[in-house]
């Protein structure tokens, strides 16, 4: 658990890593894992795998950085296993979580959840094309049945 200094260096962080990169709605990305996180007990390792989900796929950190950092080895597994592979079906990804029963495939599912609960919102989806958003609300309806079995 990370004490409230620990927890304001992860964000700091997390901004850092994510600086200069925007959603499909044009807000800056880090909000959407504030959000993410924000389901969580601040300083858990939930809570630093929400914050950190997209760092290595999107942020440009490795294992090797973010151990550096201070991160367990308990987030970084569970951080490997969110991390979506090129060329890997999304239906696989997805049950590639649900079916890690470990103690890091608990904290992936939990997080992917609130992950595809943040990116199915309503209210954030709303300003896409039609087209687009049923496109994802079908994706992640599929997903949050298939997590949640």
């Amino acid at each position: 658990m990370l004490d409230f200094e620990q927890q304001q260096r992860l964000v700091l962080f997390v901004k850092g890593l994510h600086n200069g990169q925007y959603d499909k709605m044009d807000r800056p990305y880090y909000e959407h894992l504030e959000r993410v996180a924000s389901a969580f007990v601040p300083g858990s390792d939930e809570w630093v795998t929400a914050w950190l989900h997209d760092a290595i796929e999107d942020g440009h950190a490795t294992e090797e950085s973010l151990l550096g950092f201070g991160v367990s080895p308990l987030v970084i597994q569970a951080l490997n296993l969110l991390n979506h592979q090129k060329g890997e079906k999304y239906h696989l990804y997805i049950c590639k979580i649900r079916m890690d029963t470990t103690p890091a495939g608990n904290i992936a599912r939990r997080v992917k959840i609130s992950d595809i609960l943040d990116n199915s919102d309503p209210s954030r989806i709303f300003y896409l094309k039609e087209e687009h958003r049923y496109y994802l609300l079908i994706k992640y309806n599929r997903a949050l049945k298939d997590l949640l079995l």
